[in-house]
């Protein structure tokens, strides 16, 4: 049962940790890196650019933030290391500050998909962001498999910025998967405390 918290803003994140290199997702396709939504460049952060890790293309007003009640949910040592190493891989979480960053993994949610079952459909609107924590998932794009994501993969990442339309389906390919999700409420709320 998830725990729910009130939050309340932070001081303002001014430092970014310049020392964090970028690390390629798990994909079992030719090319490396993950898939997301849309881009399906291999490194989409260049080593060296400096841009901001947290985006949202929408603003939050601070009704939203003051009513919003942040769930949480708990995960053993093993959950918090994979976590860790797979968001360092992606831009939109690399340069979060620490408390942002432990908002995030608190607020990711344990989620079972068995072998078959489509996570997310190509078209669909975009809700969550979905990161792999064991298991395989098949990319399929207008009806053609593109690449296979495993442990560390992630994919839905344009959902919490833009909320968009599905630009893939993926499906269990493995005898189930476990992921942890982040909803798109979540992400820009917490971001827009931390700021």
């Amino acid at each position: 049962m998830p725990k729910k918290d009130k939050l309340s803003p932070r001081p303002s994140r001014n430092a970014r940790d310049e020392s964090k290199s970028p690390m390629s997702g798990n994909s079992k396709s030719p090319r490396q890196g993950t898939t997301s939504d849309q881009d399906k460049s291999p490194n989409r952060l260049q080593q060296g650019s400096l841009r901001r890790g947290g985006v949202s293309s929408e603003a939050v007003d601070e009704d939203a933030i003051a009513k919003f009640e942040k769930r949480t949910f708990p995960k053993s040592a093993e959950e918090k290391g994979a976590l860790c190493k797979a968001l360092d891989s992606n831009i939109l979480f690399r340069y979060l500050d620490e408390n942002t960053r432990s908002d995030i993994f608190e607020s990711m949610e344990p989620k079972t998909f068995k072998q078959g079952e489509e996570i997310i459909t190509q078209g669909d609107e975009g809700d969550y962001f979905y990161l792999i924590h064991k298991g395989d998932v098949d990319v399929i794009v207008n009806k053609k498999k593109v690449s296979t994501l495993s442990e560390g993969g992630y994919f839905g990442e344009l959902a919490l910025i833009y909320g968009t339309p599905r630009s893939a389906t993926c499906i269990v390919k493995s005898k189930e998967v476990k992921t942890f999700r982040l909803d798109r409420q979540h992400y820009r709320m917490l971001l827009m405390v931390g700021t």
